[in-house]
């Protein structure tokens, strides 16, 4: 292995935390200089991880890359163990890019009370914890035992799971659990709304795919039946929760508790194909939902107001261009085909036809709830549908008809269009996420075959 494979992952996850010192050595004063080196600095760090996907060997079937593993705290068997494989690489490529993006959208955007070097200081902060969330090995290597989870009784094994459920259902996060999304939205700045929705949330079920399935895989099988339950009532009540919404954010925040929820109803078939369906609706919805937060966050900034009413429809005729991105992205929200939103949900409510075989007992309460689920796709068509022809469409409201406002800036257009390539390209190039994550999964998913 060379010097570049044992570095890369340490110094993509870590630029950023040299870029936050940095940045605290400037002064204050220095309002540009603190922005250029945020985008400098985020930027670094996905060129780190573009090379990675260069060097990335998709025909490994099973394995960590990229693997450094060092000494930590001896006393208790800690170590320093880093690496990708095909699960944790698009989350982590993902984290590199939105914070990128990001970080260009404050050289013009930034949100009160206006101090851009501690918000670009504690933004690239957060990118090291979110990115070596994914990257961060030593708890699995020391909790499974020759590949067939952790060596405790299946009793235990559920108290632990209850345990791991809790902490990562909230995260998602899962009906009952999503009470604090709405407002934690409806508080953030754009900027937090994007990484919150595109990668903070993916913690949640990327722990389940990580931590919880391999480690206890016996309390999963238990478990399974009642996290597809309460995913498809995610998916049916947050449809329902987003046609009664009146603020656009909020709006667009509960529909996340639905897509969430389709990738729970993949992760809870215990099946490659759900478990696949799972972690590429994770990386559209963090595409689709970012860009979707970006767009009300502009719409705000112009119309200085989220209430749908208060906009009056009419987008279309006084900003065409944001009108019309904010229509794709929301088309491609509600899973039209050849979008990336579309891959994700119907592989999900695929593996529900045909769950894993130690789920045999539990099929018909499957397919029941993949009928659901596919009502729950039927209402989210409905919601975004109605959302886009009360603001984007109808006649323009006379308190708007003589104001000017800006369509789509150069800055917004240059954070935006990597996300709209993305969204366009996934749908049509799915393979490019199944074909990175499938042989890991696929090792994953032989523990649920017996």
């Amino acid at each position: 292995m060379s010097g570049w494979d044992k570095s890369a992952i340490t110094l993509a996850v870590f630029l950023p935390t040299f870029g936050a010192l940095v940045i605290a050595f400037v002064p204050r004063s220095m309002d540009r200089l603190v922005r250029a080196l945020g985008i400098l600095f985020s930027g670094a760090a996905l060129l780190v991880g573009i090379l990675m996907l260069f060097g990335f060997d998709y025909g490994a079937h099973d394995g960590l890359q990229f693997e450094l593993k060092a000494s930590w705290i001896s006393a208790i068997n800690a170590n320093y163990h880093v690496g990708v494989d095909g699960i944790s690489l698009p989350l982590f490529e993902l984290t590199l890019l939105l914070t990128f993006l990001c970080a260009i959208y404050t050289w013009r955007f930034l949100p009160q009370p206006g101090r851009p070097k501690a918000f670009l200081a504690l933004m690239l902060l957060l990118e090291t914890g979110m990115a070596g969330t994914f990257i961060s090995f030593d708890l699995v290597q020391l909790a499974r035992q020759g590949g067939a989870g952790l060596a405790v009784s299946r009793a235990v094994q559920n108290l632990i799971f209850a345990g791991l459920f809790l902490g990562f259902a909230i995260k998602v996060p899962m009906w009952p659990f999503h009470t604090w999304l709405p407002d934690a939205h409806t508080e953030a700045p754009t900027v937090g709304s994007v990484l919150l929705a595109g990668i903070l949330l993916k913690m949640g079920s990327y722990g389940f795919i990580r931590i919880a399935l391999p480690i206890l895989p016996q309390a999963a099988k238990t478990w399974a039946p009642a996290i597809a339950i309460l995913a498809v009532i995610a998916i049916v009540y947050a449809s329902l929760a987003c046609l009664a919404q009146r603020d656009l954010k909020r709006l667009i925040a509960f529909s996340s508790v639905g897509h969430m929820g389709f990738v729970m109803l993949g992760i809870a078939t215990l099946t490659t194909i759900g478990i696949n369906a799972a972690l590429f609706g994770m990386v559209a919805h963090g595409i689709i939902t970012g860009m979707l937060f970006f767009e009300v966050g502009s719409i705000y900034d112009r119309y200085h107001t989220r209430l749908i009413s208060d906009i009056g429809g009419g987008m279309l005729q006084k900003v065409p261009l944001l009108a019309g991105i904010f229509a794709f992205t929301a088309i491609a929200s509600l899973g039209l085909p050849g979008l990336a939103g579309f891959w994700g949900e119907v592989l999900a409510l695929l593996s529900s036809y045909s769950p894993a075989h130690i789920l045999s007992g539990h099929v018909t309460l499957f397919r029941t709830l993949m009928v659901f689920g596919g009502i729950g796709t039927i209402l989210t068509a409905g919601y975004f549908l109605w959302t886009l022809q009360r603001v984007n469409l109808g006649t323009l409201p006379d308190a708007w008809r003589e104001r000017a406002l800006p369509d789509v800036t150069a800055v917004e257009m240059m954070a935006w269009t990597p996300l709209l390539v993305g969204i366009l390209f996934l749908g049509l190039f799915p393979r490019v996420v199944f074909g990175t994550t499938n042989d890991a999964v696929a090792s994953l998913a032989r523990l649920f075959t017996g």
